[in-house]
């Protein structure tokens, strides 16, 4: 069965890969399999697929296991009333932290949105847009939290993130 958008192949070169070196490596890992067999190419496409998905899980795992310790970090680094520690290994750990915007549920932002005409791109609006336009509030020096429009919840979002010194 064809595809939605057979009727285009052809028209249209091949997107290139953003990455040069990716697309070496992509080049010599295709030189790799090049030799074997379509049923032999589904088997190890079916592997890494496997493997890929095994490495997801391991990272969702070590993304709570960070997620823990940048909570304990944090604590002390509060308790010591400091931003930034230079560790013994050669790095920087610091806290980042930037505003975090939520709409409160009551449907409020979406009354206020629609109230006004010039506010119509933000209908649809997501997640990351919605930030921007809250952030434009908290950016004026003026800003008092009445300011804020209604159904818009702000948090506080502080990581724990490690730079290379």
């Amino acid at each position: 069965m064809a595809g939605k958008w057979e009727k285009l192949k052809g028209k249209f070169e091949q997107k290139p890969f953003e990455d040069p070196r990716f697309a070496e490596k992509v080049d010599a890992a295709r030189a790799n399999y090049a030799a074997l067999s379509l049923k032999d190419l589904l088997f190890h496409l079916n592997d890494r697929d496997h493997q890929k998905d095994e490495l997801n899980d391991q990272i969702k795992e070590l993304n709570v296991e960070l997620e823990a310790l940048g909570q304990l970090i944090k604590t002390h680094f509060e308790g010591m009333d400091v931003h930034s520690v230079q560790t013994d290994f050669g790095r920087t750990v610091y806290l980042h932290t930037e505003p975090s915007v939520g709409d409160d549920g009551t449907g409020r932002f979406d009354a206020f949105v629609k109230a006004d005409p010039s506010l119509d791109y933000l209908r649809t609006v997501n997640a990351q847009t919605r930030k921007t336009f809250a952030k434009g509030y908290l950016e004026q020096e003026d800003f008092t939290a009445d300011k804020l429009p209604p159904g818009l919840k702000i948090f506080w979002d502080v990581q724990v993130r490690i730079r290379k010194t």
